[in-house]
């Protein structure tokens, strides 16, 4: 739980420090600090999130094959190839 906390609050913090970035009117500087600040929290929220991610591996896996086996997501991955083979033969005429 207190992972998926840090991980929230560092990138509320990030990315409160990137509009206070844009939106500051002011010397240099403070924006290049407020860059760096929202660089540092932004990788400590992906840190997180990536230390949550190997803890509930197993789990997170599970729950991926059991999604991607079922019959109406099997269908739509179909369609989706469908779709991105009929793009590529498209794309192969125009470049003729």
């Amino acid at each position: 739980m207190g992972v998926i906390i840090g991980s929230g609050l560092s990138a509320l913090i990030g990315i409160v420090c990137v509009v206070f970035m844009i939106t500051f009117v002011g010397k240099m500087i403070f924006k290049m600090i407020f860059s760096i600040l929202s660089a540092i929290f932004l990788l400590i929220a992906i840190y997180f999130g990536y230390q949550w991610y190997m803890e509930h591996k197993s789990e997170v896996d599970e729950r991926i094959k059991k999604e991607l086996s079922s019959k109406e997501n099997q269908e739509l991955i179909k369609k989706i190839q469908g779709v991105g083979d009929e793009i590529k033969d498209k794309i192969k005429e125009q470049l003729k």
